[in-house]
């Protein structure tokens, strides 16, 4: 990934610079043993009051001095009747924009039996014919149903490491079943899962890019799926210009739209370059396309090194020709390469198979 990330809307400094103090205070708490949050290590809670009161002015301080301060050690019996208002530290929250790819997909569905249909996968990654190094990274969790395609950007081997950082910290959430990440939308709880995913990945790379200067600014595209068979849905996340094909009764469409300025009316050199992407601000804001799957849909998740070498025909003529996902996936691979490589390239391909509608 060559192209730069310029977010559309700067974050504010301030909720930047909470993050960053909060993981501070964070680490700091990693060297209190004893628990206290002191720091002291002699496991007592100390409190340390002070209070300041506008007193008349002939008891005042020095000439021009509103009132005084007065510094005190208590306990909580000596505030029998004060009550402490604590606004605390706010977690980023990312935003998630819904798009309806199919017609009722953002509506409940009654569950069907535990075998409707399944979906196979086949993966490829391959760092291309100009690069010293593989910055994209993939994620196939069967079990799940989960499939996942980062790009990763930033020198010092940056990129490498956000796409990483991003596909272990889904892997987790999914494998754990832990979602705690704040992400302000409406959506059905398995599309809301996999947006709180994707924000703890981008909460995970900008934390080690604000521990190690030299990664700064790194980032990745990711652009994944995650079906819900027993209840006939899926959905899509993505952030940046991996993309998201289906290809269904011979037509391919794409489900995703790119996150570049020339989606946004820019051209020349500066059409390529991101509005957004992973990791490079404590919110990010990203797409869940919810859509209906049907049996025999075919769909493709990849890195732009595959896009920018192979025409959509090529890509649909492959995955309607064959009913071997392995092969497809080795072939636009190749054929990524043939026509010059320019880029890592990275392909999964999912089928829908079995389905009992």
């Amino acid at each position: 990934m060559d192209a730069a990330a310029v977010p559309a809307a700067e974050p504010t400094r301030s909720s930047v610079q909470d993050h960053k103090d909060h993981k501070d205070h964070k680490d700091q708490e990693d060297h209190d043993h004893d628990g206290d949050g002191d720091g002291d290590g002699d496991g007592d809670d100390d409190w340390h009051i002070t209070l300041v009161m506008d007193i008349p002015d002939d008891l005042a301080g020095p000439e021009g001095q509103p009132g005084s301060t007065f510094e005190t050690h208590a306990s909580d019996e000596d505030f029998l009747d004060l009550s402490i208002e604590e606004t605390g530290y706010q977690e980023p929250a990312a935003t998630a924009h819904g798009i309806i790819a199919d017609t009722g997909a953002e509506l409940p569905h009654p569950k069907l039996s535990k075998d409707a249909h399944i979906v196979v996968a086949a993966k490829r990654s391959d760092i291309g014919r100009r690069r010293k190094n593989n910055q994209d990274s993939f994620l196939v969790l069967e079990d799940e149903h989960v499939f996942l395609v980062a790009d990763g950007m930033g020198g010092y081997a940056g990129g490498e490491i956000a796409s990483k950082i991003a596909v272990e910290t889904i892997q987790e959430a999914f494998r754990e079943s832990r979602f705690d990440a704040h992400v302000d939308a409406s959506l059905p709880q398995p599309a809301k899962e996999l947006a709180q995913a994707m924000q703890a990945a981008n909460l995970a790379i900008w934390d080690a890019a604000v521990d190690d200067p030299k990664l700064e600014g790194m980032g990745t595209t990711l652009v994944g799926a995650r079906f819900s068979l027993r209840q006939r849905r899926g959905y899509i996340g993505h952030v940046g210009d991996s993309r998201c094909y289906r290809l269904r009764d011979g037509v391919l469409e794409q489900l995703t739209t790119d996150h570049t300025l020339g989606v946004l009316g820019v051209t020349g050199r500066d059409a390529v370059k991101l509005y957004r992407a992973v990791g490079i601000i404590p919110e990010v804001a990203m797409d869940i396309v919810m859509f209906v799957p049907s049996d025999g849909d075919t769909y493709l998740l990849c890195s732009d090194g595959l896009t920018k070498m192979v025409s959509e025909d090529f890509i649909r003529g492959t995955l309607a020709s064959t009913d071997d996902l392995e092969a497809a996936a080795q072939r636009l691979i190749d054929m990524a390469n043939a026509a010059g490589g320019k880029d890592n390239v990275t392909v999964v391909l999912c089928r829908v198979t079995g389905a009992l509608w």
